[in-house]
């Protein structure tokens, strides 16, 4: 590992949200409501082949601080996801029980290609940045709506993440690997007017890079969750998780600097609230509780305090059918919402996001999809030594940045296979905060602004 420069320069990739290629964005590749079409029977399974093409511009890809170069953006998307036939080709009622076991899976690739437009201050060879992303997920679910289930799934992901600040390295990229696996038991007796789950999943990070991978990690994450309806659409609902978190070979803090080793922790968070109606077209999400972060060892800057979500929503198209034990179905939709909570950080020990946001999402006539959200909100950080990484030992002391982000996706039906949408993304820091780094590097601003404009076409099934 390369201690001078892992630190400070990989401040905006890991402990800001992350903001990689444009296509591990794409709100169609987010929910598969969007992602499918009607898609070809084989045998007792549906087959969902597509594929799609973009182009466009992003104003700062390596969120550089001042003079950023600009860029055009060719990506290239190929995809293709099956599942157990649906309710609607077994023709049975929404509300027959599905069949005994249900398969489902899905990988998507990205191909990104860069053409640099305008003065090049910074010197960035675009070629070095073309790369593929991906993911990949497998889930098999076991008995759904019956008294006893259970689901198994995995994922695998390739996100691309370049290199921040004054060093254009594609060596030193912050490209990294995932892997999830989940393991969930549900219980709901009678007629489902109570279910409870008990889950566990794994999950690790591992970076390409080698001077990165310090900051590998695992987490091995125990979840509870119960619903109680205690009114048609509305009900009680319960979540605690415990985690295990862990560095397996980050590098430590020498003797004498203000914080030890951080070689992971045990975060816990628990909620607690209600989800569902109020009225036909109305629903409200509130969870309130407790987080804690117990890093170890100690002493070390710990996030201890109030953590929740609150959402309002009002459904412009028919909600959900009755029954149902959550309000978050219908596709056309106005939200409004704050959320609260902690995240583990490289910079320091933990980053605390809140959140609010207002999202909209609709479907015109069946033929066009317009889909918006933004947010704003502070993003509050601990202090941290800076002593183990660089030549100009130093100390940071607490601060706060605010955040802002916002997207607009809009894709027009021609045929149900065939699409044509325009993507427009925006996303800053506000930042004084300064990062020392080792000579003759100059200290780090966390400020960034990025605007992206895409169009973009779709063929799917």
């Amino acid at each position: 590992m390369k201690p001078s420069l892992s630190f400070p320069i990989v401040v905006g990739a890991l402990v800001a949200v992350p903001s990689g290629a444009f296509g591990q964005d794409q709100p169609w590749l987010k929910d598969r409501r969007y992602t499918e079409g009607i898609g070809y029977r084989v045998g007792d399974y549906e087959l969902h082949p597509g594929i799609a093409a973009g182009f466009g511009y992003d104003s700062n890809f390596f969120h550089f601080p001042d003079n950023p170069p600009g860029a055009l953006q060719l990506q290239i998307t190929p995809s293709f996801s099956f599942t157990s036939l649906s309710p609607q080709r077994l023709e049975v009622t929404p509300t027959e029980a599905p069949p005994p076991v249900i398969f489902q899976g899905g990988v998507a690739f990205t191909y990104d290609e860069f053409f640099g437009v305008g003065p090049n201050t910074q010197g960035v060879d675009w070629s070095a940045q073309r790369n593929v992303s991906g993911n990949l997920y497998l889930a098999l679910k076991i008995n759904p709506r019956r008294a006893w289930s259970a689901t198994v799934s995995g994922s695998a992901a390739r996100a691309i993440t370049p290199n921040e600040g004054s060093i254009q390295d594609a060596s030193l990229s912050y490209n990294r690997d995932m892997f999830q696996g989940n393991i969930d038991v549900a219980y709901a007796p009678g007629a489902g007017l109570f279910d409870w789950h008990l889950a566990y999943r794994p999950s690790g990070t591992v970076y390409e890079s080698s001077s990165y991978q310090g900051y590998d990690n695992m987490v091995n994450e125990i979840e509870t969750m119960g619903h109680w309806r205690f009114l048609p659409r509305t009900s009680l609902v319960y979540d605690g998780r415990f985690d295990f978190l862990t560095y397996p070979s980050l590098v430590a803090f020498p003797a004498g600097t203000a914080y030890a080793e951080k070689n992971g922790g045990h975060p816990v968070r628990t909620l607690i609230g209600i989800n569902g109606l109020v009225t036909n077209s109305f629903s409200i999400q509130v969870m309130g509780g407790w987080g804690a972060s117990f890093y170890t060892p100690t002493p070390q800057p710990d996030f201890d305090s109030v953590i929740g979500t609150v959402e309002l929503k009002w459904f412009l198209s028919p909600p959900p059918a009755p029954g149902a034990t959550t309000a978050t179905g219908a596709m056309s939709a106005v939200s409004l919402g704050f959320s609260r909570d902690f995240y583990d950080g490289i910079l320091g020990t933990y980053y605390e996001r809140d959140r609010g946001y207002v999202g909209f999402s609709h479907l015109f006539a069946g033929k066009f999809l317009l889909l918006a959200s933004g947010g704003v909100g502070p993003m509050v950080f601990p202090g941290f030594s800076t002593a183990y990484t660089t030549a100009k030992p130093g100390h940071v002391n607490s601060f706060t940045d605010a955040r802002i982000d916002g997207s607009l996706f809009g894709e027009y039906r021609f045929m149900d296979s065939f699409g044509v949408n325009a993507t427009l993304l925006y996303d800053q820091e506000i930042s004084n905060a300064q990062i020392p780094q080792a000579p003759p590097l100059a200290d780090t601003s966390l400020a960034y602004q990025q605007i992206q404009a895409y169009l973009g076409v779709r063929w799917l099934m």
